[in-house]
């Protein structure tokens, strides 16, 4: 607690530095100077608040963590599954694994549907707690997982009529709601890390963690990226991959969402601060519940500097614990994946993303030993089904770099 307090005490001395030197860069321009001073400055405190930031939201999620009771699940079929696919993994001896067929009546929990064996689901859950934390579109998005990827939903798109009727007055009849048929676009991703023989018969190396977090690597990237601007070849269909036109709620169909233009070609626009206001005030009110904004680093970078008409800065630290830091009241998400300040990119979202697109994750992760390919190295081919879909093309925003 003494630590987290610490943090946010710095993280607010450094933005007082922050402001007050950008500040001095602006009264230095003004006066007919180039400023460069305050700016190196401003980019030695930019560094420190993002460190900050990232040490702040690590503790925090560390805290969270350590405050949920521990839940003994290792039930006698898991530790034998796990026990067994040890085996496999060490020696490449699947006799065990085998023996546990007769035991179980879903073969998914252990034989992979194409090839493979499916890992423990003590395992399996490691791997998606940690991409929940390690990929931006997780993080925010909705996720559910299903046995078959013919899962389909229907989603209103023009809404049912409704009203208010006494208790004993008959109810009239409804308009029709106008109904759509989303499924998600899916494709299999894998990771592919190696262990020496060597490293394998060590009984002390942990091979279970090795392969854990090297597949989580691989994963959180690739998958972020899918999410984010996947074309939906082979991959996920991305959620800023969908269309995105500059009519609003009104007046534009479903499956398109609506951009707001910076009404400048290459930059943010004249008065940045007024059309990420004008983002906020275009999303309706029953999605600024949960809402958040989203880009990269290097737009919040120049958001950072950024003040409203009362000279007030969009940017504020959280300075409390489970207070992230905000844009103009809200807080936002750094996704990498997102593009940078440039002609008809979008860099910057906003809104319910929970709402707005659905990660789908196919049951089972699989894995496929492969001890030949590279001599002397024994690989460990790890598969899983991920697939992603846009319900809602109302719940978020973006602004375009445009001129119209």
């Amino acid at each position: 607690m003494d630590e987290l307090k610490r943090l946010m005490e710095q993280m607010g001395t450094a933005f007082k530095e922050y402001k007050d030197t950008n500040d001095e860069r602006i009264r230095q321009i003004e006066a007919g100077g180039s400023g460069a001073e305050a700016k190196a400055k401003l980019e030695l405190l930019e560094s420190k608040l993002q460190e900050l930031e990232t040490a702040k939201g690590e503790l925090e999620a560390k805290m969270n963590r350590s405050q949920k009771p521990e839940v003994d699940e290792k039930k006698e079929f898991e530790v034998k599954h796990r026990a067994a696919f040890g085996q496999f993994l060490r020696k490449g001896d699947a006799r065990a694994i085998e023996a546990l067929r007769s035991e179980v009546k879903d073969m998914s929990t252990i034989i992979g549907e194409d090839g493979g064996y499916a890992v423990p689901s003590e395992m399996s859950r490691t791997i998606y707690q940690m991409l929940a934390e390690d990929n931006p579109m997780r993080s925010v998005c909705d996720a559910l997982s299903v046995s078959s990827e013919d899962y389909k939903e229907l989603v209103n798109t023009g809404g049912a009529g409704g009203g208010w009727v006494g208790e004993e007055t008959p109810r009239p009849k409804t308009g029709s709601p106008t109904l759509a048929e989303v499924k998600p676009v899916f494709g299999e991703i894998y990771a592919f890390p190696f262990a020496t023989q060597r490293a394998l018969d060590d009984v002390y190396f942990d091979l279970e963690g090795h392969i854990i977090n090297e597949v989580e690597k691989t994963f959180a990237e690739k998958e972020n990226a899918a999410f984010t601007n996947g074309d939906g070849e082979n991959k996920p269909k991305g959620l800023f991959a969908h269309d995105f036109v500059s009519a609003d709620d009104g007046s534009r169909k479903y499956g398109k969402f609506q951009y707001v233009a910076t009404g400048n070609a290459s930059t943010l626009g004249s008065n940045p601060g007024d059309i990420l206001i004008s983002v906020q005030e275009s999303l309706r009110s029953g999605y600024r519940v949960n809402a958040i904004w989203m880009l990269n680093s290097t737009t919040l970078s120049a958001i950072r500097q950024l003040k409203d008409s009362d000279g007030n800065y969009l940017w504020r630290p959280g300075l409390d614990r489970g207070t992230p830091n905000q844009i103009l009241g809200d807080p936002y998400v750094i996704n990498h994946d997102m593009p940078k300040i440039a002609a008809n990119a979008m860099p910057i979202a906003f809104g319910n993303f929970k709402r707005a697109y659905t990660i789908v994750d196919r049951i089972g992760i699989r894995v496929t030993r492969d001890q030949y390919t590279n001599k002397p190295y024994v690989g460990f081919y790890v598969t899983k089904r991920v697939g992603g879909m846009v319900r809602d093309t109302l719940a978020v925003k973006a602004v375009k770099v445009a001129a119209v």
